[in-house]
């Protein structure tokens, strides 16, 4: 029966596998996920969004956790809801949405391949283990504040790992809440905007480095407390 549900998962693994890879190439192709194509519809949505208010913000986080998970486009569609809802408003929903999509890809990754690959390797992993476990909170904070690492990736990464799942789950909620502001404050002002690249300027990304450094103190501070415990 194991074996059996090995295969199985296996399987699943491989349609699932396939499935995205389509999904992201055809969304790479595709003009209908492009800023420039959002441009072309934005008062449409608007109007949209300002015609059914209860809604719009619903459809707006079923697609964003759907393309989150098949792409990676959580910028665009964070500048999307801006444009449609304001800043705040868009930014609760882009945590609340970005925050399921995570976790739906942490625990499908987990469930796969993760739980798999922490057997085979589990003297190999011991040590990194433990380490995530006793500062795993500080690590996805400053991977989740710096958005060097595409948002996808970086949650399929995290379900190889033993960090706990609700770890997982505040450190991404709270993480990406400054990029999210700046890429919904950008949607919110689309006039001055014509392209999601340009938001992320040197001067932004040394305040996102900066704040990193800030969720880097403990951290250091643990280490030292750690090294003279040791000694």
């Amino acid at each position: 029966m194991k074996a059996k549900m090995t295969h199985q998962k296996k399987i699943v693994l491989i349609a699932l596998l396939v499935c995205i890879s389509l999904a992201f190439y055809f969304t790479q192709q595709s003009s209908y996920v492009s800023f420039a194509y959002f441009n072309e519809i934005k008062d449409q949505l608007l109007a949209l969004a300002q015609r059914h208010p209860i809604l719009a913000p619903m459809v707006y986080g079923i697609v964003y956790i759907i393309m989150t998970l098949i792409s990676p486009s959580a910028a665009l569609f964070s500048m999307i809801g801006g444009f449609l809802f304001g800043t705040l408003k868009a930014t609760l929903f882009v945590v609340i949405a970005g925050t399921l999509s995570a976790s739906l890809a942490f625990l499908a990754t987990r469930y796969f391949i993760g739980n798999q690959i922490q057997q085979a390797y589990a003297h190999h992993l011991a040590r990194f283990n433990k380490e995530l476990v006793t500062y795993g909170m500080y690590y996805f904070i400053i991977i989740r504040i710096i958005p060097l690492l595409p948002f996808l990736l970086v949650n399929i990464l995290a379900g190889l790992t033993r960090v706990p799942f609700m770890t997982f789950i505040w450190t991404t909620a709270f993480g990406i809440i400054p990029a999210t502001l700046v890429y919904t404050f950008a949607g919110q002002e689309l006039s001055a905007v014509r392209s999601p690249k340009e938001i992320l300027t040197f001067k932004l990304f040394f305040a996102f480095c900066a704040l990193a450094l800030l969720a880097l103190i403990p951290l250091l501070i643990q280490k030292l407390i750690g090294r003279k415990k040791e000694s």
